[in-house]
């Protein structure tokens, strides 16, 4: 089946954690949760959906001095309904979280694969080699200034409104190297993590027919 997007969320807290209330709905869910920092440190100690533990793709700090960490997750077979994603920190900072679920997905060896990238650039591109036909890409950027723009490749879904921003691809994808952008109206530290994910199989009917004879 066809992967589609089924919702979005976000949240921006400073604390040692944020809370916030996210609705998953359809059938072969998957939801994927970025977080980013603006603190010069590797201080996300996880993520769990209804209670349930994320699992993390990759971190990626971005370049140059005081480093933002911006961090990618997932979660496959999400519970439906409206359910609490809490983001955890070892300390008081300032969490900025994106969220996007779908339908559709593979209920298994999800990411089908995932990259990274960081630059001082106005145009940060990452490129993914996506292994099963018909996978979508989701990508999270952050940047040190302001939010960072879709470029070439993505669709804005969320933004918690300072730094970061996640995307996907809105299509599907053919097999083999794909690259997706984030972009700045001016050159700025920005870090990338893009991580492509197959769709569920195709259920076929089949139909039987009976002859009769008299």
């Amino acid at each position: 089946m066809a992967i589609a997007l089924d919702a979005t969320s976000t949240a921006n807290t400073t604390g040692t954690s944020s809370t916030w209330a996210h609705t998953c709905s359809g059938n072969n869910r998957i939801l994927f949760v970025g977080v980013g920092t603006d603190f010069s440190g590797d201080v996300i100690t996880g993520v769990t959906y209804n209670g349930v533990a994320m699992t993390e793709i990759t971190r990626q700090a971005t370049i140059g001095t005081n480093n933002y960490f911006a961090y990618l997750y997932y979660l496959i077979n999400p519970a439906s309904g409206a359910n609490n994603i809490v983001v955890s920190a070892s300390g008081s900072y300032n969490l900025r979280t994106d969220a996007v679920s779908y339908t559709g997905a593979l209920q298994s060896g999800q990411p089908d694969a995932f990259n990274k990238a960081t630059s001082n650039t106005t145009d940060q591109a990452v490129s993914v080699t996506v292994v099963a036909i018909n996978s979508w890409i989701v990508a999270f950027g952050q940047s040190k200034g302001a939010i960072p723009a879709v470029g070439t490749g993505l669709t804005s879904r969320a933004t918690e409104g300072i730094n970061c921003r996640i995307g996907d691809s809105n299509a599907p994808l053919s097999v083999g190297v794909n690259t997706v952008h984030f972009t700045r109206a001016s050159a700025d530290d920005i870090g990338v993590i893009a991580a492509s994910f197959s769709p569920a199989p195709e259920v076929s009917s089949v139909s039987n027919s009976y002859s009769y004879f008299i």
